[in-house]
């Protein structure tokens, strides 16, 4: 999983239910002030429909290596770097520290964290993670990444919000890739929400669409799931 900023939008007092939504968008390319105006223009617009936490894809706002959560008293509750850069990332930053190790956090919606790697992966098993932020460039395939963010889920028994960018016909221009293997045609978009067995708890959007998903969780079914297969456990 590659990291990314997501969001808690309201000051929920309870846990055993939250309702969560995942954004499918696109960036605008290379200004930073009009993306941090559309990013709070989509958490009003998930807040509106009862979203209570609002993830979203990897480097929504420019800032790679480092991301953070932010509560909903807009207090950054964890702030790290990417600890595991891949591809051409290595050309441009090294890896993260220690601190790096610590990615989840207790919010008022639930325990929130977020990785990919399988190391790594373990290592947010054992804090405590109830709800997983799988955030994505528009570069992999549609089908591929979704598995593996369903595969996460029932491995660590939680919720995943699967939140993917996407490129536009606009954007493939103003980054000149027509002719390169990656991004070169508009793609990309598969926001999806899984249950800790794995499930599809929303519906697509197309490809190309800007949108978001939501769900209700129910905290509990982390509780009910978990006898069943503890990685990070007694099992």
């Amino acid at each position: 999983m590659h990291g990314a900023p997501y969001l808690i939008v309201s000051g929920y007092k309870g846990i055993a239910n939250t309702s969560p939504a995942a954004v499918q968008a696109e960036p605008i390319w290379f200004d930073l002030r009009e993306t941090v105006a559309k990013t709070c223009s989509l958490i009003a617009q998930a807040a509106s429909q009862g979203a209570q936490i609002v993830a979203f894809s990897e480097s929504f706002i420019p800032g790679c290596p480092t991301w953070c959560t932010i509560n909903s008293d807009g207090e950054i509750v964890t702030a790290r770097r990417k600890l595991k850069p891949v591809h051409m990332e290595k050309t441009v930053f090294g890896y993260g520290d220690r601190p790096t190790l610590e990615n989840t956090a207790d919010t008022a919606v639930g325990r929130v964290g977020d990785h990919y790697n399988p190391l790594l992966a373990f290592n947010t098993y054992l804090q405590g993670e109830q709800i997983h932020v799988s955030a994505w460039l528009p570069v992999a395939s549609r089908s591929a990444i979704p598995s593996i963010s369903s595969v996460y889920s029932m491995q660590a028994q939680d919720f995943t919000l699967h939140s993917k960018a996407i490129i536009s016909v606009a954007g493939v221009k103003e980054f000149s890739l027509e002719n390169t293997p990656l991004f070169n045609t508009p793609r990309g978009g598969n926001a999806r929400i899984y249950a800790p067995d794995g499930r599809l708890l929303a519906t697509d959007l197309s490809s190309t669409e800007e949108g978001m998903v939501f769900a209700d969780l129910d905290l509990d079914w982390v509780v009910r799931e978990r006898p069943l297969l503890v990685n990070a456990g007694h099992s």
